[in-house]
């Protein structure tokens, strides 16, 4: 009794030493992440017969180890891999697994149990892993070969039992590995969901760094910009001015240059003028002085033949002349026959009587001053004749005569740049002109309507007009008529319908002018009809007495 009892207290003291420290060769972990000691196992107690030791022991003194066991045949067997520096693991492994299955038959269907300090089964499930293997030393008496065969039987119960539990710690591994996958999948989709978030931050804040770098490099180099357009801007408005001035200079030079040489050929003209002026009015007067003697025998010898109520009064006095033909238009259509015309009737005028001044192609400045020196030059008592062929616009109830620069951008422009024909009128007025007759081919198309222009009252035509006292004025159109330059296609005569018939009646002898106005109305209005086009000369008489071209 006292010989058990210290046996007791060894055991006691042993076990609990045994159970505080743990050979680190013996650590082991179980299937569901505990942690223990081989020792803890009951099957690592029992002794294996070719080594003559307890299978922990066996276990730790090698260098890998693989305990199997089979409840078929009630059999536990440990196999070991030879320890050395040289030796693989998986060499190690390989004859661990050797040497245990080896032990074991195959008809017995061993399985591993432990290997290399992996538990197969829960810690709740390895105090099952117990009983006493027939690989145990057999010397045991009849009564321990029936506690043998009791716990044998027990040991195949625990082994049911331990297979039910093994299924259900699967199901539950299974279940909890299920839940730690998906647990781990919607970590991962967290993670990738986080990491796609901090990857679009960081590319968001990367693209937002990298645009107010942009914009700050954008502004820098608007800025550059518009500093070297400022400085570009300055070189450039300088060159501009240096420029302009230079310009201003030459234009100054060239404007002299060409003053001088318009005031010069002015000079010239007018002296040419002057001259040829001299010599009609010379011719005319040594001309006129035959005429008058004539016209004085004729006039005695007149009035012997009539009775006092039947005289005529008989005009004939000094006869000035002032003939415009405008062609060349600078900025509206070119005509083709005033020039032709102009000359004609200055020939015509100067054949019977009249000192005749002729203007062709003027400007609005050369025109104005041409109307200024003829003004001078008449006096009262004058026989006046005023001709003018080109284009002619109606401004309201004014007639414009249009020189060839007329710029004709708005109808101000026109007003200003233009000859009133009133001006004419009232300048006779004025100078007590004692006869005025007015004859105007300017009844044409309106010339800015063909250029696309808004100005006029019509289409064609001049304004209805009224003539002072004394004052005859022809029209070679009526009001919202055209005048013909031709007949037609096949009419070569370079003078206009009016022009041609005014001046082949004005050489008839002892016509009044009035009488031969009309006929050339009529016949002017005839040769239009026979080509189907209406063109009625339209007068405008306020002359008391009669006045002649010729009076035989």
């Amino acid at each position: 009794m006292k010989l058990f009892s210290v046996f007791m207290i060894f055991f006691v003291t042993y076990n609990f030493v045994w159970a505080q420290e743990c050979n680190p060769a013996l650590k082991i972990n179980y299937l569901d992440g505990e942690n223990g000691c081989l020792t803890d196992i009951p099957i690592s107690k029992l002794q294996d017969k070719r080594w003559g030791r307890p299978i922990y022991e066996v276990a730790r003194n090698s260098g890998y180890y693989i305990i199997v066991g089979s409840t078929i045949c009630n059999k536990i067997e440990i196999g070991t891999g030879p320890k050395g520096v040289n030796q693989s693991v998986e060499s190690q492994k390989n004859a661990a697994q050797s040497v245990a299955f080896g032990q074991c038959p195959k008809s017995c269907e061993c399985t591993i149990l432990v290997e290399d300090g992996k538990v197969l089964v829960p810690k709740n499930s390895a105090s099952l892993l117990g009983g006493i293997s027939s690989n145990v030393a057999t010397n045991l008496s009849p009564q321990d070969r029936v506690i043998d065969s009791s716990l044998a039987k027990l040991e195949n119960e625990n082994r049911l039992k331990l297979l039910a539990l093994e299924a259900e710690n699967k199901a539950k591994l299974a279940v909890a590995e299920k839940a730690r996958m998906d647990a781990e999948a919607e970590r991962l989709a967290k993670d990738k969901q986080e990491s796609t978030r901090i990857t679009q931050e960081k590319l968001k804040n990367e693209a937002e760094l990298r645009a107010k770098l942009e914009n700050e490099n954008r502004l820098k180099l608007l800025a550059l910009e518009a500093e070297n357009k400022a400085k570009l801007a300055v070189a450039e408005k300088a060159r501009m001015d240096a420029e302009a001035e230079r310009l201003a200079k030459d234009k100054l030079r060239i404007d002299i240059e060409k003053q001088t040489q318009v005031a010069l050929l002015q000079k010239e003209k007018e002296k040419a003028e002057d001259e040829i002026r001299m010599k009609i009015l010379k011719e005319q007067s040594d001309r006129q002085a035959q005429e008058n003697a004539k016209l004085i025998a004729e006039v005695e010898k007149l009035k012997q033949q009539l009775s006092k109520s039947e005289a005529i009064q008989v005009a004939i006095g000094n006869r000035k002349a002032l003939v415009f033909g405008n062609n060349n238009y600078k900025n509206i259509a070119k005509l083709e026959n005033a020039l032709e015309d102009a000359k004609i009737i200055a020939q015509n005028l100067a054949q019977v009587g009249y000192s005749v001044t002729l203007k062709t192609d003027l400007t609005e400045k050369e025109m104005k001053a041409a109307i200024r020196i003829f003004k001078g030059q008449v006096n009262a008592g004058d026989e006046v004749a005023i001709f003018y062929a080109g284009h002619g616009v109606q401004l309201g109830s004014t007639n414009y005569l249009l020189p060839v620069d007329v710029g004709g951008d708005n109808e101000e422009q026109v007003k200003d740049e233009g000859v009133p024909l009133q001006r004419l009128l009232d300048d006779m007025t004025e100078r007590k002109a004692k006869f005025t007759l007015a004859m105007l081919d300017a009844c044409r198309d309106n010339p800015f309507k063909v250029s696309g222009r808004s100005i006029g009252g019509g289409t064609r035509g001049l304004a209805p007009t009224s003539a002072a006292t004394g004052q005859m004025v022809v029209f070679s159109a009526g009001n919202g008529q055209q005048a013909m330059d031709k007949l037609g296609p096949s009419d070569k005569n370079k003078n206009g319908v009016f022009t041609r018939v005014f001046v082949k009646e004005m050489q008839k002898s002892g016509l009044t002018i009035d009488r031969i106005v009309k006929n050339v109305r009529n016949e002017v209005a005839e040769l239009a009809k026979s080509v189907g086009h209406e063109q009625v000369p339209a007068i405008y008489d306020q002359v008391l007495g009669d006045f002649y071209f010729k009076l035989k």
